[in-house]
């Protein structure tokens, strides 16, 4: 139980359920994630999927505020990154009200851990939600874990993309767009509507446009500008006196997400982290200038600030590989399928390898993943997919 302070640059996100696919494809909006939930006509208990990156942790944090604005709600947030382990049922509200408040329990990512520990994780909600069937439940996960969500417990909720309207409107209110109109054609033009439509990128989008007076043609830059920007400068160091220094530190952190991806980590203590480095102080003390990772609430550990950065720095990782390393990495049990908590960066590391390639997914790795992980290739670029290919997986 806490205070919630509304994001003043919050935007209005919308929610569909699993039925109302066609309203979220059409651009139709559908429900706030608060109505959806206050109201319960789809229910008690849902589970919040996006991409990652989506704003999902944004949401459950507007959603809290509004409910802490009522008398008759009470919100109790649980952020599992946080807990240093899983949640049990002994942790969560015994009670469904307190001094005639509803609880409402709200726990965000429940798939930072591995894909073993989060179905144990799952497993346990499920007989906690079970208990209190009149207990409103909002969990948030990656849409690719939606597989093991079972509907028996939990209503599915898809949080919705900035719709052409909003992103519009962002555009027109920012000082670095002159010409609102201008970049909304550019941005058809350039085939990055995707990236617009996501509120994490659509700013890095807009400076990117601003500055380049053109579009990025594809997720990786932006993410590489949000390392980048995270970066601290000390006062009299820049980071163009060191190049060599500052690339040896990213190749660290490459390596520091991969290592806790392998072992289904969401932290790795201070020990660990000065191992994979070599037992090097500089490279330790230097690779801890990036923002991206952050000492936890122990002091003695660290874990990215993003799931999505540190799959990203991952897959850079994986990109410097023969391919038959990397299906033994990422693979379940030595076959073909994709481990769950390998996927995104699957998906990133298809980008990263189809634009080695000239633009065009390598055929050996389109035929592995059309063969053995048909669904992540449905959210790979379409660009890098030649068109007989799209059509032959369609």
């Amino acid at each position: 139980i806490r205070d919630f302070s509304h994001n003043r640059s919050y935007i209005q996100r919308y929610c569909y359920s699993s039925d109302e696919h066609f309203m979220r494809l059409s651009g139709i909006e559908g429900n706030s994630l608060y109505d959806i939930v206050v109201t319960g006509d789809k229910g008690k208990h849902f589970v919040l999927l996006s991409a990652p990156l989506m704003g999902k942790t944004t949401e459950l944090n507007e959603l809290c505020w509004r409910f802490s604005q009522s008398k008759y709600f009470l919100p109790v947030l649980f952020e599992l990154k946080n807990q240093g382990g899983l949640i049990t049922k002994e942790m969560l509200p015994q009670k469904d009200y307190v001094e005639s408040k509803a609880i409402v329990l709200v726990i965000d990512a429940i798939d930072e851990v591995s894909e073993y520990k989060f179905r144990d994780q799952l497993r346990e909600l499920n007989g906690y939600a079970n208990i209190h069937p009149n207990m409103r439940i909002v969990l948030s996960c990656r849409s690719n874990y939606r597989i093991h969500i079972n509907d028996d417990y939990y209503t599915c909720l898809y949080l919705g993309t900035l719709t052409s309207d909003q992103v519009f409107e962002i555009a027109s209110h920012n000082n670095c767009i002159s010409n609102p109109s201008q970049f909304m054609t550019d941005v058809r033009n350039a085939g990055v509507a995707e990236l617009t439509a996501n509120p994490v990128f659509l700013n890095e989008v807009i400076e990117y446009y601003a500055e380049r007076g053109g579009m990025p043609n594809s997720k990786t830059i932006l993410l590489d500008k949000l390392i980048e920007k995270s970066y601290r400068i000390e006062e009299d160091k820049h980071i163009s006196d060191n190049t060599l220094l500052h690339d040896e530190e990213r190749r660290h952190l490459e390596q520091v997400a991969t290592v806790m991806l392998m072992t289904g980590q969401q932290r790795i203590s201070q020990v660990d982290l000065r191992t994979c480095m070599g037992n090097n102080d500089t490279a330790y003390k230097e690779t801890l200038h990036y923002g991206v990772i952050n000492a936890s609430i122990e002091q003695d550990e660290y874990e990215f600030e993003y799931n999505s950065i540190k799959e990203y720095l991952a897959a850079s990782c994986l990109s410097n590989m023969l391919l038959d390393k990397v299906k033994a990495l990422v693979c379940v049990e030595s076959g073909y399928r994709i481990a769950t908590h390998w996927y995104n960066t699957i998906v990133i590391y298809s980008e990263i390898a189809s634009l080695k390639n000239g633009g065009k997914m390598p055929t050996d790795l389109y035929d592995w993943l059309s063969n053995d992980n048909k669904g992540l290739l449905l959210h790979t670029d379409k660009r890098f997919a030649e068109e007989k290919n799209r059509s032959k997986l369609l």
